[in-house]
């Protein structure tokens, strides 16, 4: 039902307005079809994020989108799976 990145696809953008270099980014996509999230320990939470291009970061790197951030923050205590697009 409807559509996703590709998994295990990593991807660059780039957006440009009026000469301007506006971000320059990689988005790097897991096999599952999910943008990457930060390691976490075994037996970690889990929280999820849906959403459309905010939740998924658009413009930002990997480790700027907020679910790889809120992954990273617990100090790998909460597993993040970010199924925004």
């Amino acid at each position: 039902m409807g559509y996703g990145p590709w998994p295990g696809f990593v991807a660059r953008s780039k957006k440009i307005i009026d000469g301007e270099v506006i971000y320059d980014v990689t988005y790097t996509i897991d096999k599952k079809g999910l943008r990457i999230s930060p390691p976490h320990s075994k037996g970690a939470q889990c929280t999820l994020f849906f959403g459309g291009s905010y939740t998924f970061g658009e413009g930002l790197n990997d480790s700027e989108a907020m679910p790889y951030v809120v992954g990273e923050s617990s100090g790998g205590e909460i597993q993040t799976y970010n199924f925004g697009f």
